[in-house]
């Protein structure tokens, strides 16, 4: 009965230290003056139920009610971009994230990550670096790559 209780308690803490890694790394930026951050909720992302909405061709109307939260840090200073790169290190694959996407054209950076977290909800991580400017999109919520093809259609 003992190990159970153990086995449950460290699930627990795993779960939460998943989560906390994003929240953590959200918190720390919102501390710091050299950065922007903008949180949208899942209240405000049900606002837009608008059909024929569409950004990048993936319509909106689809998918809103799959995402939980969107987090946006920006950067548009040395100081700024120096810190976010550093707080952005947590989203790594020890940290227990997946790369989905790499690229690198003119001096331009492009990285998207993936991680699975508790009650069936994914985090999306997509980090574009330029000499002048990085931005950090952390995209929580039940949203699969599935969703995004049918949004797209």
């Amino acid at each position: 009965m003992k190990k159970l209780a153990l086995l449950v308690l460290v699930s627990v803490f795993t779960t939460l230290a998943a989560f906390a890694q994003s929240k953590g790394f959200y918190d720390a930026c919102r501390a710091d003056s050299n950065l922007e951050t903008v949180y949208i909720g899942s209240p405000m992302l049900r606002m837009v139920k608008t059909p024929g909405v569409k950004i990048n061709d993936v319509a909106l109307d689809k998918i809103v009610n799959i995402i939980d939260n969107i987090r946006i840090v920006s950067a548009e200073n040395k100081k700024g971009i120096k810190k976010l790169t550093e707080l952005a290190a947590v989203f790594s694959t020890t940290n227990g994230y997946e790369i989905m996407l790499e690229n690198t054209d003119q001096g331009e950076k492009v990285v998207i990550y993936t991680k699975k977290l508790k009650n069936k909800l994914n985090e999306y991580v997509i980090i574009t670096s330029e000499p002048k400017e990085m931005d950090v999109i952390i995209i929580t919520g039940a949203l699969t790559p599935d969703d995004l093809a049918r949004a797209k259609k």
